[in-house]
C-alpha cells in the first residue's frame, strides 16, 4: 500500500465550514468537474474510510481552511494509473483552480 497526502489550499482568502463548501468553491459552484471521477476510475473506493478520506482543515485562530485528502494506492501500478489519468484531467480544465496543492506526509490514516 502507498498512501499519498494532498493539502488543497485556496489561492484567495475564503471562508468554509464544511468540505461540500470547498468543493462547491473548487468547481466553481459545481460548474467545473471534480477530481473524485479520477479516482474511482482508478479503483479507489472513496467510501472506504481506509482507503480515502478527506478533512478541512483550520489555521489554530479558526480561519484559512484548506482540505486535506489521503488516499491509499494498493500499489505503485495504480498510484501511477490514476497519476496519469489525473494530469490529463487537470489538462482538460478550461479554467485556473483555486487552490495551491502540496504534497504531506501526515496522513489521515
Amino acid at each position: 500500500m502507498i498512501k499519498k497526502t494532498t493539502i488543497f489550499q485556496p489561492i484567495e482568502e475564503q471562508t468554509f465550514t464544511t468540505i461540500e463548501e470547498f468543493i462547491d468553491y473548487c468547481t466553481l459552484g459545481g460548474t467545473k468537474p471534480g477530481f473524485k471521477d479520477q479516482l474511482i476510475a482508478g479503483g479507489i473506493d472513496i467510501t472506504d474510510d481506509s482507503v480515502y478520506q478527506e478533512a478541512l482543515l483550520f489555521t489554530p485562530d479558526g480561519t484559512d481552511p484548506s482540505m486535506k485528502i489521503t488516499i491509499a494506492f494498493a500499489d505503485q501500478e495504480q498510484l501511477a494509473s490514476v497519476a496519469e489519468s489525473y494530469v490529463d484531467f487537470v489538462e482538460e480544465l478550461d479554467y485556473e483552480r483555486p487552490v495551491y496543492l502540496t504534497e504531506s506526509t501526515d496522513h489521515l490514516f
